[in-house]
C-alpha cells in the first residue's frame, strides 16, 4: 500500500466521523466487499455500496456506535486501522468499549475490500440482545 491508500482510508474515517455519508460512500469501489466476523448478528459478507448501506442499518438498529479513537497505518499489503469503539444497546442503554482492527484493500483509489475484527464478538452479540 502507499501513503495515498492510507489517505483514502483516513478520508473515509473522517467523513464518517463528521456524519458526511455521501463523502464516505464516494470512496467505495464498485466491487466492494466487507466481511464482518461470524458470530455477530450482522456477520458475513456485504457486497457493493448497497450491501454496505444495509450493513450500517443492521449495526445501527440494535446499537448506537461511535469510534473513540483510531490509528491508520500502512501494513504492507493493506491499510490497517486499530480502533476503539463504543457500542451502546438501544434497548437497554448498556455500553461496551471494544477494541478492533480493520484491514482495508484499495483498488483504483477506492476501498475494494474491508475485513473487520472485534476483540470480543460474543460481548457484542450479547449486547445486541440485551
Amino acid at each position: 500500500m502507499s501513503q495515498t491508500d492510507v489517505d483514502v482510508v483516513e478520508s473515509v474515517l473522517n467523513a464518517f466521523n463528521a456524519g458526511d455519508l455521501e463523502a464516505a460512500f464516494g470512496h467505495i469501489h464498485p466491487d466492494f466487499v466487507l466481511n464482518e466476523v461470524a458470530g455477530l448478528p450482522y456477520g458475513g459478507d456485504w457486497v457493493g455500496l448497497e450491501g454496505f448501506q444495509k450493513l450500517l442499518g443492521a449495526i445501527f438498529t440494535p446499537f448506537e456506535m461511535g469510534v473513540d479513537e483510531y490509528t491508520v497505518s500502512d501494513a504492507g499489503s493493506c491499510v490497517m486501522v486499530k480502533l476503539l469503539m463504543t457500542f451502546t444497546a438501544r434497548s437497554s442503554g448498556q455500553a461496551v468499549k471494544m477494541p478492533g482492527v480493520e484491514l482495508y484493500t484499495i483498488k483504483d483509489g477506492k476501498i475494494a475490500y474491508l475485513d473487520v475484527f472485534y476483540k470480543d464478538t460474543k460481548t457484542i452479540a450479547d449486547l445486541a440482545t440485551s
